[in-house]
């Protein structure tokens, strides 16, 4: 599963890079470590959530939409996860999601330093991960909605973040608010919702001459 969403992700790049060639804007690569959680609903839930750090890497794209508003999509991979106690067994989880940002950025400042105010919504796709529980190895995470699953292939939600450029480097934090239930199981008996605060370095290089 993993090769053919390396396809996948590897094909919506080459689509991004090609219009950003012929649109000439700017393109970012960017990458960060981030702490990870889930919002964990269910009667059986023992403990709280723990935070893991993760990690996410990528390919970011800055669209002129008017001046000082940016439209900023891409493709990221990211590591997310958490900690639990459900029914007396400790879990420890980490999908690695395909994850596409919808961004709008606002900015404010000059050429050499801005400030920028990002927000929008992102989609992602499980194509990796494992999954550990007390008294079991480690295995790998399974994806879909019937037995012998551990979560939801798909996953929505927003993201919001603030940003600081000098030149063609930028340093920002952000935070991701996962929507989608990606648990399993009955929404009345477990909800699963990822939540991620990050940090991220980008560099980014022009096609304009």
């Amino acid at each position: 599963m993993l090769k053919c969403w390396l396809k996948y992700a590897l094909a919506i790049i080459l689509v991004f890079a090609f219009t950003a060639a012929s649109a000439q804007i700017k393109s970012t690569y960017s990458g960060g470590l981030h702490m990870s959680t889930m919002t964990l609903k269910g009667e059986d839930l023992n403990s709280g959530p723990g935070r893991p750090f993760g990690f996410h890497f990528g390919y970011l794209f800055e669209i002129p939409v008017i001046q000082n508003l940016t439209f900023r999509p891409g493709v990221l991979f990211s590591a997310k996860g958490t900690d639990y106690r459900l029914d007396s067994i400790d879990h420890t989880i980490s999908p690695v999601y395909l994850e596409i940002p919808v961004n709008a950025a606002l900015s404010f400042g000059g050429k050499k330093v801005a400030i920028s105010l990002v927000a929008g919504p992102y989609i992602a796709f499980g194509i990796g991960g494992t999954i550990w529980k007390s008294g079991k190895s480690v295995k790998e995470l399974k994806y879909g909605k019937g037995e012998g699953s551990d979560l939801r292939f798909f996953d929505a939600g927003l993201n919001f973040g603030l940003g600081v450029q000098v030149n063609k480097f930028m340093v920002s934090a952000q935070y991701g608010m996962g929507l989608t239930n990606i648990s399993i199981n009955n929404p009345d008996i477990v909800e699963m919702k990822n939540r991620v605060i990050g940090i991220s370095f980008s560099t980014s290089f022009s096609t304009r001459k």
